[in-house]
């Protein structure tokens, strides 16, 4: 049996370690901290401006507040700032908590809103998409996929048969469109503006820029 040879035992590199380097982790430390900051205040934002808005029918700001947060954090964040901000203003709505299905559809509707902010924001800033005619486009899409959700869960909690679910969707297009239309002016009017807003904040003066708003 062959001896081992020490001296080449002694000189064989050392296996690297594989865990993350501690002085790394606690550099990415503030920088969650902050995301998880901004994550709390957009749900906050938005679930109060539902709050404020609660008795205008057809008007409502948080779907644009959860896609400006989706375009500022990322579309991961930005889903989950719509289902919290959502869950919120819904459960404690003035006039009561929606039963369950409408409940589940209203929460993924608005976190559909944040993911669509997180991939608008991937376009480049000077692009069709980025104008307001893209921004007014992003409205129009997440408001009716919203509602589309809404009352497809409202049939489906009252049993609707096929020809009940079809009156239902035609009764209720006279308030998606509504609330399309009011969606689509808000966006196109302060979604463009907010997020140039918050950029300029970000990045400070010029000459003294810090990064973007992720």
């Amino acid at each position: 049996m062959p001896i081992p040879n020490a001296s080449a035992a002694l000189q064989s590199p050392v296996p690297k370690k594989t865990g993350a380097d501690p002085r790394e982790t606690a550099a990415m430390r503030p920088r969650n901290g902050l995301k998880l900051a901004r994550m709390a205040l957009f749900t906050a934002l938005a679930a109060a401006l539902g709050f404020a808005l609660s008795g205008v029918p057809n008007v409502e700001l948080v779907t644009a507040t959860v896609f400006i947060a989706g375009a500022v954090l990322g579309p991961r964040e930005g889903a989950l700032v719509g289902a919290a901000a959502e869950a919120l203003y819904t459960s404690f709505h003035p006039m009561g908590a929606p039963p369950p299905p409408l409940w589940i559809a209203q929460v993924l509707g608005m976190s559909l809103a944040g993911t669509a902010g997180g991939v608008w924001r991937r376009f480049p800033a000077r692009s069709f998409i980025r104008s307001r005619f893209g921004a007014a486009a992003a409205g129009l899409l997440c408001t009716i996929a919203f509602d589309l959700l809404t009352t497809a869960s409202f049939a489906f909690f009252l049993h609707f048969d096929l020809g009940q679910i079809i009156r239902s969707f035609i009764f209720g297009v006279w308030f998606t469109l509504l609330h399309a239309a009011a969606n689509t002016l808000i966006f196109a009017l302060f979604v463009p503006v907010v997020l140039a807003r918050l950029a300029a904040i970000e990045n400070g003066p010029p000459g003294k820029q810090t990064g973007g708003c992720s």
